[in-house]
């Protein structure tokens, strides 16, 4: 492509987008090799070199033929190859270790977390643990909750530009009333900033389900299901600016309020635009809906239905977004055969970029608990349970979409009529912007793109 400079220095950054993301890269894959009993819950993070990883709830592989479950984690490189097999994340092994939540940074460490519970009289508590871009760990795991009366589960996290990170959590009875959202704030060593805060403003009945997303500057919005909506389940969100100090009051997400709008996902953009997508009425059964809002919190548009399908039940929303503001949402439906698992991606105007897609392969028996990611190009990866698949109870399955990534963007590297070829963008000069990409797909891959994200 040619450009002309009117500035005095341009750096020029290449944010473009695979047109043909939901084009399978390589085949779908099993994550666990260990296959006794059931592997569940399975969540995934994708980091900007295209490494990604998947963690899940497992049989305790060190006791199997006990009740106990684990937290596991699996490595991949960019072309989807194992890098090694499963470690175990967890260092208490009494009792349960359940629901992961995984977050990677832009240097390709990441956070997970997940639920503990010892078993008796005991409830649940949310740990945590930072690993490097090795899968070492950075220390050891700690608790993320200070109140511990009744229970703490179903954790999810998020983590800024510079790896600080922010957990939510629901608690039993702490806000005096049932389930309420809680949230601590972490720097990048681990270190808590600042005490547990009460994200919900209502506190009667029911606030649980929470999700939380980050933007690149640590600005991060949480949504939570409650009974705040004057019908029945609602969706509602708090926005928070990266002291931890919240920007307006709490809000309802979904404008439709009749029946139950409830379990949902959210992803933020680097500047702070977010998308959460629900389980509503669609006339029929439930359907999956989203809605877009701008970094200030104000929707950008109505709530829209995602899937297409209406035959019986779409359940279970996940969504995940890339750096021009597009995103992906994946749910669970009805395949023919049980339930499968769909996705659908839209650009960052809620067009759809084509029709819903069937993500698995193996459709045999119920897939389920889908989780998304998404890298800053739009290369995606689902994630998923699958019953029976890998001969045994459960296992959790993978696919790669797109697999390109981007590499390098030189300028002006050959001299012409209208430049000197020394590699800078100058003033009254017409160069060429040529961008180069790493295939980590399983073939030769077509696409187009946009030019975004000049400065200078």
């Amino acid at each position: 492509m040619r450009m002309r400079a009117t500035a005095p220095l341009a750096i020029v950054t290449l944010a473009a987008s695979a047109a043909s993301a939901q084009v399978p890269a390589g085949m779908e894959f099993a994550v666990n090799t260990y296959t006794t009993g059931e592997q569940r819950y399975p969540v995934a993070a994708l980091d900007p070199a295209g490494r990604f990883q998947v963690s899940w709830t497992g049989q305790s592989i060190a006791n199997p033929n006990g009740s106990g479950r684990d937290v596991y984690l699996r490595r991949f490189d960019p072309t989807g190859l194992p890098l090694g097999a499963e470690l175990q994340l967890n260092a208490f092994t009494t009792g349960y270790q359940s629901r992961p939540a995984i977050v990677s940074d832009p240097h390709g460490r990441f956070v997970a977390t997940w639920s503990s519970y010892p078993g008796l009289a005991f409830g649940d508590d949310v740990f945590a643990r930072r690993h490097d871009v090795s899968g070492d760990a950075l220390g050891p795991e700690f608790t993320v909750n200070v109140y511990t009366t009744l229970g703490q589960k179903r954790a999810k996290v998020a983590a800024d530009h510079h790896g600080n990170f922010v957990v939510a959590w629901e608690s039993n009875f702490q806000d005096g009333s049932y389930q309420g959202v809680f949230a601590r704030r972490f720097g990048v060593s681990g270190v808590p900033r600042g005490a547990e805060f009460q994200v919900n403003t209502y506190t009667p009945d029911h606030q649980f389900e929470p999700a939380v997303a980050s933007d690149a500057s640590g600005r991060f919005v949480v949504v939570w299901t409650s009974v705040h909506d004057g019908s029945s389940l609602g969706v509602f969100g708090q926005l928070y600016e990266a002291t931890g100090a919240p920007r307006g009051g709490e809000f309802r997400v979904n404008s439709e309020t009749a029946g139950a709008q409830y379990r949902p996902a959210v992803a933020s953009d680097a500047a702070g635009n977010f998308v959460v997508a629900w389980v509503g009425p669609d006339g029929g059964l439930y359907g999956v809906f989203a809605q877009r809002f701008d970094a200030a919190g104000v929707p950008r548009g109505g709530e829209f239905r995602v899937n297409e399908q209406t035959s019986s039940a779409q359940l279970e929303p996940a969504v995940a977004g890339d750096a021009t503001g597009g995103f992906v949402v994946a749910w669970r439906g009805p395949d023919g055969d049980g339930d499968g698992i769909f996705a659908r991606r839209f650009d960052a105007m809620k067009a759809p970029r084509g029709a819903e897609f069937r993500v698995n392969t193996y459709t045999t028996g119920a897939q389920r608990l889908p989780a998304v990611a998404s890298d800053a190009t739009g290369n995606l990866l689902v994630v998923w349970e699958s019953v029976g698949q890998d001969g045994s109870v459960s296992g959790v399955f993978g696919q790669r979409f797109g697999g390109l990534v981007p590499h390098a963007a030189s300028v002006d590297t050959t001299a012409s009529a209208s430049s000197d070829g020394n590699g800078i963008l100058e003033p009254g000069e017409s160069v060429d912007v040529r961008p180069a990409w790493r295939n980590v797909a399983d073939g030769a891959r077509s696409f187009d793109g946009t030019l975004a994200a000049l400065s200078g």
